[in-house]
């Protein structure tokens, strides 16, 4: 059983590898995502992951898989932070519109360092300006299905 075990281990190690590789390699290691339109929150528990690497580094980290926003982050719809606090952490995702849509610790756990952040990244997120009109209906759209059915998806 151990060695099926490590198996699987070695196959999902494998697996995140490729598809890092994959995202860096369509968007480069060092190209900066699109960064709020505001002064970044002020607090230093709060790291925002400015480039692909970053956040897929940050995937590995926590062990879920937040690279899938990295099209997102890159066309300035998705903020994407790591946060340190309460000896936790917790990668959040901001949408263009300053509404926290997920806050998760490792392996899309919740912990006191998503519940923090949370609190902090909606409030500076209120200051975020309307987003262009193409921007802001795809994403109220995607907010009234949300409100419809309040399911929330991991990383």
């Amino acid at each position: 059983i151990v060695g099926l075990a490590e198996k699987v281990v070695r196959r999902q190690r494998d697996q995140t590898a490729c598809k890092v590789e994959n995202v860096i390699r369509k968007y480069g290691r060092e190209t900066q995502v699109k960064r709020p339109p505001i002064e970044l929150p002020d607090a230093p528990e709060i790291h925002f992951l400015g480039t692909p690497a970053e956040i897929c580094e940050e995937g590995v980290r926590m062990q879920h898989c937040v690279e899938t926003l990295i099209p997102d982050a890159v066309r300035g719809r998705a903020f994407l932070f790591h946060v340190e606090k309460h000896g936790c952490a917790a990668t959040v995702y901001v949408d263009s519109l300053g509404h926290v849509r997920q806050a998760k610790g490792p392996f899309n756990e919740s912990n006191r360092a998503c519940q923090w952040a949370t609190r902090v990244l909606r409030r500076w997120g209120c200051s975020l300006p309307t987003p262009p009109a193409s921007i802001e209906t795809a994403d109220a759209e995607v907010a009234r299905i949300d409100d419809v059915e309040p399911v929330e998806l991991p990383f």
